[in-house]
C-alpha cells in the first residue's frame, strides 16, 4: 500500500490549527486539548514569521549581490525627506567615496561635480523634476583630485496623489569613451589640417603658373564662403566652398605660362586655350573623392545661368549652386584686382557688374547675397 502523504505547508497547518481551536471554543474539543492547540498555533505562527524573515533576508542578500556586480551607480533620493534612500557599492569605484558619505550628506552628489559642470547638473535635476526624466554628461572630481567623466540619468517617481516622491537613477563612468572620442576628434582635426595643406599645395602650384594672379584662388574662396554663409550654408558646406575656391583654377597648370601672363589682347585661339582650364581642372580633380562637388565646381564656374557661359553652356539649375556662387565670387575678385592686361577696376565696378547680370548671367540669390555682403555688411576682399 502507498503510505498516506500527511505533509502540509506551514500556512495550511496554521489554518488547520485555527479550525480546531474554533471547534474548542464551541465546546467540541476538551479544554485541555484546546490549550495545547493554542500553544501549538502560537509556535507555528512564530516559526512561519521567522521563515518569512529568513526568505526575505536571503532575497535581499541575493539582490545586493547582483547590484554589487554592476559597475553603474544605482541611486534613489527621497524628495520629500531630502535624503538618500539607496546607493550600491559601485559608488565607491566611480566617486572614490564610501556609500555612507552620500547618506551623511545628501547634497554630496552635487558637491563632487566639477565646478564648470555645475549648471549642467542643476539643469538635469530641474528637467527631471519638471519633465519626469533627464540625462547629462558631466565631470566629477574624486577626493584625490582625479577628474572623471560620468553620464547621469534620473527618473521621477510620483506618489499616489501625483506629487514628486523620489528620483531614481544611474551614473556611469564614461571617461574612457570620452577620451577615445577626444582622441578621434584630434586625429580627425589633424587629417583635416593635412588635407587643407595638400589643397593649398595644389593651389600654390597653380599660382606658380600664373604669378600675376597670385592669391586669386584664396580670395575667391573667401568671397565664396562669405556668400555661402549669407545664403545659410552650414559649416561643412562652407568648407566645401573653401576647398572648391582654392582649386577652381587648378586646370591652369595645363595652360602655357606665356598666355596666362600675356599683357595684350588674346586671339580667339589663345582665348580658347584659356577657356580649356575649366575642363582640365575637372580632369585633374574628378577622381579625387572629396565630400563636396569640387570637380564639378571647377568645371562649371564659368557657366552662366542664361546659358552664355562655358564650357558646356549650362543654364539655370543645371549649374550647381556652389558653381553659381563661385562664378559671382570669381567675377568680384577678378574685376577688383590687377591683371597683366589692365589695372584693377575696383569693388564698385565689380558690384555694378554683379547687379547688372543678376538673374541673367549670375544666380539671383548668389548675386543678392554678394551685394548685401559688400554694401550692407561692409565685407572686404582679403589681401
Amino acid at each position: 500500500m502507498t503510505p498516506e502523504n500527511t505533509s502540509t505547508t506551514p500556512g495550511a497547518e496554521i489554518e488547520s490549527l485555527r479550525a480546531r481551536l474554533q471547534q474548542a471554543e464551541q465546546g467540541q474539543v476538551p479544554a485541555r486539548d484546546a490549550a495545547a492547540l493554542d500553544r501549538k498555533l502560537l509556535l507555528s505562527v512564530l516559526e512561519d514569521e521567522q521563515r518569512a524573515n529568513q526568505e526575505r533576508d536571503a532575497a535581499q542578500a541575493r539582490l545586493e549581490e547582483i547590484l554589487s556586480g554592476i559597475d553603474q551607480v544605482i541611486w534613489s533620493v527621497d524628495l520629500k525627506a531630502g535624503k538618500m534612500l539607496y546607493m550600491n557599492r559601485a559608488t565607491e569605484a566611480v566617486y572614490g567615496r564610501p556609500v555612507q558619505a552620500f547618506f551623511d550628506d545628501p547634497q554630496l552628489w552635487m558637491k563632487v561635480v566639477h565646478p564648470e559642470d555645475l549648471e549642467i547638473a542643476r539643469e538635469a535635476e530641474r528637467k527631471a523634476r519638471a519633465e519626469g526624466s533627464a540625462e547629462a554628461e558631466l565631470r566629477i572630481v574624486r577626493p584625490d583630485g582625479e577628474v572623471r567623466w560620468t553620464q547621469i540619468s534620473a527618473t521621477l517617481v510620483r506618489d499616489a496623489d501625483g506629487g514628486p516622491l523620489r528620483l531614481d537613477g544611474l551614473v556611469s563612468d564614461i571617461t574612457e569613451r570620452k577620451e577615445s572620442e577626444e582622441q578621434t576628434q584630434r586625429y580627425n582635426e589633424q587629417l583635416r589640417l593635412a588635407f587643407m595643406r595638400t589643397v593649398e599645395v595644389a593651389m600654390n602650384l597653380s599660382e606658380m603658373r600664373d604669378p600675376y594672379t597670385a592669391g586669386h584662388e584664396r580670395r575667391v574662396a573667401e568671397i565664396a564662403v562669405a556668400i555661402g554663409a549669407e545664403m545659410g550654408f552650414d559649416a561643412p558646406r562652407q568648407e566645401g566652398l573653401r576647398v572648391a575656391g582654392y582649386l577652381h583654377d587648378v586646370g591652369k597648370i595645363s595652360i602655357p605660362a606665356e598666355l596666362l601672363s600675356k599683357p595684350g589682347k588674346l586671339s580667339p585661339v589663345e582665348f580658347s586655350l584659356i577657356k580649356g582650364h575649366a575642363e582640365q581642372g575637372f580632369e585633374v580633380l574628378k577622381n579625387v573623392e572629396f565630400p563636396w562637388p569640387v570637380a564639378q565646381v571647377a568645371l562649371q564656374h564659368h557657366e552662366r545661368v542664361d546659358g552664355s557661359g562655358y564650357p558646356r553652356g549650362l543654364k539655370g539649375e543645371e549649374i550647381l549652386l556652389e558653381a553659381r556662387i563661385m562664378a559671382v565670387a570669381d567675377v568680384m575678385e577678378a574685376m577688383s584686382s590687377h591683371r597683366p592686361y589692365r589695372v584693377g577696376l575696383g569693388i564698385p565696378a565689380a558690384l555694378a557688374e554683379i547687379e547688372r547680370g543678376r538673374g541673367t548671367a549670375y544666380d539671383a540669390d548668389a548675386a543678392d547675397a554678394c551685394l548685401r555682403l559688400f554694401r550692407d555688411r561692409h565685407f572686404t576682399i582679403p589681401a
